[in-house]
């Protein structure tokens, strides 16, 4: 059985992509340490090779490859599941000569590099160097809509995202990457953008031998920064013109970047009669539990999807059998919750209904604190996945057991 590194995964991945890469002949070595996960996450993640490292510092984790080369011996490649890590995959395995998704992966990881490809289908955006943040002024790029989103090119789940508005100063700027405690704040790249009002959407797929395949829309709900649902499919929620003003603007991005294998989990802000791409997310499927989703949806396995997500990204002829998904108007709706806490807090444990037919991802290890719902996606205590009103019903029985006793799972149904 051959040997993958895998360098950035979320709870809900970790209890299916150890088999899910076992039944396509890879036996994984995954970048961190199970106790970090709970659950049946960390349970699946306790059968594999594990080399705990901050993979959201990069310099670590390069120093720790060096150190110990034990890591890298007899392995034939190395992948991710999050999209931002896909510049620190390919150095890796440029180092250490591995097999490593094609470079399209990560020049897309960079939401300054979306950008300059697809500008038209971008809100209006200024891109500069964290050294010349004197030259970002909201008001140029955020004059009309009066919101501004500051956020760095290479990052994820609305982590060093800063709102600000079109009356704030390029000092402004500059504090807001110095409190943002990104490792590499002062050599990103950064971005100012138009915040644009609307529903939060993203578009599934993958990309075959340079052709797209659509899998179909979702439709999140949120609570300020945080995701906290998701709907899918969603296209019957969505007008014809804001879908096609989405496929377009994924199909440009695939050939203006020349991709040619591989998954993407699109997000954009849809307003009334048009819509926005504001992250990309090249390489890697939707994350949360959406994969769940998309299985119970389409009658297909989590270990089905996760294994091809991993060995298409590696090049079409390494791919698995691609799943058998469904036409949208003939996917079931499901519904996924990624709920937390108002206010964060301690989390001694989760009480389930139980006679709940959904799946369930426990997220914040009992024990553990979470932040308030609202900062970014680290709010999140679990995940629950099902059928629509199967979902809805069961959410609102879960109780989240604190130091100030039971509360609800804060939330909102997305849609």
């Amino acid at each position: 059985m051959k040997k993958i590194i895998i360098i950035g995964i979320n709870p809900a991945g970790a209890k299916y992509l150890p088999q899910a890469l076992r039944n396509v002949g890879y036996e994984p070595i995954f970048i961190l340490d199970p106790e970090d996960f709970a659950g049946d996450a960390r349970d699946a993640l306790r059968s594999c090779t594990c080399y705990p490292a901050d993979i959201e510092n990069w310099p670590e984790v390069l120093e720790m490859f060096a150190e110990r080369p034990e890591i890298t011996r007899g392995v034939d490649a190395i992948s991710s599941l999050y999209d931002e890590k896909f510049p620190l995959t390919e150095r890796i395995a440029r180092t250490y000569g591995l097999h490593h998704p094609e470079p399209a992966f990560a020049r897309l990881a960079a939401k300054a590099e979306v950008a300059r490809l697809i500008p038209e289908f971008c809100p209006p955006t200024h891109v500069f160097a964290a050294a010349d943040w004197a030259t970002a002024d909201p008001a140029a790029v955020g004059a009309e809509s009066g919101g501004v989103v500051l956020k760095p090119s290479v990052q994820a789940g609305a982590v060093g995202l800063t709102n600000l508005t079109s009356r704030d100063t390029p000092q402004a700027v500059r504090d807001a990457i110095a409190a943002s405690r990104l490792w590499d704040a002062q050599q990103q790249t950064w971005l100012l953008q138009a915040k644009i009002d609307g529903r939060l959407i993203s578009l599934e797929g993958y990309v075959l031998h340079g052709k797209v395949r659509f899998i179909g829309f979702s439709i999140r709900g949120r609570i300020r920064s945080t995701e906290v649902s998701n709907l899918f499919p969603g296209e019957a929620r969505l007008g014809e013109r804001i879908r096609v003003r989405c496929t377009d603007a994924v199909t440009a991005l695939v050939e203006r970047a020349g991709m040619r294998n591989g998954y993407f989990h699109c997000e954009f802000i849809a307003t009334e009669d048009s819509a926005y791409l504001i992250d990309a997310n090249v390489g890697r499927i939707v994350g949360g539990s959406v994969v769940e989703q998309i299985a119970l949806s389409h009658g297909l396995t989590p270990y089905e999807i996760f294994g091809h997500v991993i060995t298409l990204g590696l090049g079409a002829e390494l791919a698995a059998a691609e799943p058998a998904y469904l036409a949208p108007e003939l996917a079931r709706p499901t519904m996924s919750f990624f709920y937390g806490l108002e206010g964060g807090g301690l989390v001694k444990s989760i009480a389930l209904p139980p006679d709940t037919t959904c799946m369930h991802t426990q997220v914040t290890p009992d024990g553990a604190e979470v932040l308030p719902v609202g900062v970014n996606d680290d709010a999140w205590v679990g995940m629950l996945t099902g059928f629509l009103d199967e979902a809805v019903r069961d959410m609102d029985r879960i109780r989240i057991e604190t130091l100030d006793g039971p509360r609800r799972a804060a939330y909102v149904v997305a849609g």
